[in-house]
């Protein structure tokens, strides 16, 4: 469950930092969703 949270932390760490440079682009949520489920998957 730690590996979880973690997980999910970088994933919100990541989209802050990107959305900060990119302005929330579409392909960037996309991209984060794709990271969510790798993480989900890697469990």
């Amino acid at each position: 469950m730690t590996v979880f949270r973690r997980c999910l932390s970088n994933l919100e760490f990541d989209e802050q930092r990107l959305s900060q440079h990119y302005r929330l682009m579409d392909n960037i949520h996309c991209e984060s969703r794709v990271k969510a489920i790798v993480c989900l998957a890697a469990i």
